[in-house]
């Protein structure tokens, strides 16, 4: 990018972020969660720098465990700072409940296990149904390339100009859409396919069988932002058997790349589009990437298996992990937006006398 593309894009990206920032002020009687357990009380959710009040009264003066994933990166001192008074607060009046952390990356399980706080390695991407997404060698391949994200500044669709035979798969966010960045990108990648136009009047997001089989259409996957958060969209290239090229980033998607299938490129145009013409040229058989990721996976999920079973003998239960685990896991394992006096009241429902 020039310099006054690079004005442009951080001004977009600062107008995005203030936005994001006055529509969590407004959002804190909800949040993305889900009650895994009864006794010990144990829950999943997303990091939102929320009060948590309902859920921690629910569960009372037995053990609480808050197992939260980590969404967007967290590799900063920063971050770390602000989840710190996150936890301090929770800590002056429920310091018996416990928070642990999901990193999606090594550098954030050390900064955090450096901060004091309780985590493990347990990438969020592991969540995503290996079932949902498979190749299909049946279908042809009608694109080169194909980018599944979100329109807004911080995805960097522009990188993608010189790719000619280009899919696009639009997510637009309630919060992070951008109209503005929306139509320089559609200006721009005027020449690509775009699955759903995100400046449609009937725009819709596409289900999972319909971006299965894009997917599959395609050749392989590009993953283009510098910083974010594991990227499910990488996990479910991988999955249909795409390799992928990527710039440099932060946030942990590549925990699950290998040299072969994933190419990692300069951030500007030229470097993509000359990754993908060599990515395309070493033809790895969907079914080789696709087995490889699944261990990787597997390595993620036996984590947290092994965590649920730590704290299952803490408290002297009975349960086993691995018997519990087919029960709970869901595509993204469930995760769903819902007021916190919704949890508040499932949580007391699974209660049990402990």
């Amino acid at each position: 990018m020039n310099f006054r593309e690079k004005i442009q894009y951080y001004l977009l990206l600062t107008q995005a972020l203030v936005k994001h920032r006055f529509h969590n002020a407004g959002e804190q009687g909800s949040a993305f969660f889900r009650v895994l357990n009864g006794s010990p009380a144990i829950l999943l959710l997303a990091l939102h720098d929320r009060d948590l009040t309902p859920l921690h009264e629910a569960v009372g003066d037995t053990p609480g465990y808050f197992l939260f994933n980590l969404w967007g990166s967290r590799e900063t001192a920063k971050s770390i700072r602000a989840v710190m008074k996150f936890e301090q607060r929770k800590n002056r009046s429920f310091p018996h409940h416990n928070y642990i952390y999901l990193c999606n990356s090594v550098r954030e399980l050390e900064l955090f296990k450096g901060a004091g706080l309780e985590a493990v390695f347990c990438n969020h991407n592991c969540w995503v149904d290996e079932k949902i997404f498979q190749p299909d060698s049946s279908v042809d391949k009608l694109y080169d390339a194909v980018y599944d994200a979100n329109i807004a500044p911080y995805k960097r669709h522009e990188l993608a100009v010189g790719i000619d035979n280009l899919s696009l798969i639009s997510f637009r966010h309630p919060v992070l859409f951008n109209a503005g960045y929306a139509k320089r990108v559609r200006q721009v990648l005027a020449h690509a396919c775009w699955l759903n136009d995100p400046l449609s009047d009937d725009f819709s997001f596409l289900s999972n069988n319909e971006v299965v089989k894009v997917l599959t259409q395609s050749r392989l996957g590009l993953c283009l932002s510098a910083v974010e958060g594991a990227m499910y969209a990488s996990i479910q290239y991988l999955l249909c058997g795409l390799p992928v090229v990527s710039t440099l980033s932060k946030g942990g998607r590549d925990v699950f790349f290998e040299d072969d299938y994933a190419l990692i490129v300069e951030d500007n145009p030229e470097a993509v589009s000359s990754g993908v013409a060599e990515m395309l040229s070493r033809n790895i058989p969907p079914e080789v990437i696709r087995q490889r990721v699944i261990d990787k996976i597997n390595q993620h999920r036996q984590t947290f298996i092994d965590l649920l079973q730590e704290l299952f003998d803490r408290h002297g239960s009975n349960q086993q992990a691995d018997e519990v685990w087919p029960q709970i896991f869901k595509h993204k394992m469930g995760l769903e937006y819902l007021p916190l006096e919704i949890g508040a009241r499932q949580i007391k429902a699974l209660r049990e006398p402990y």
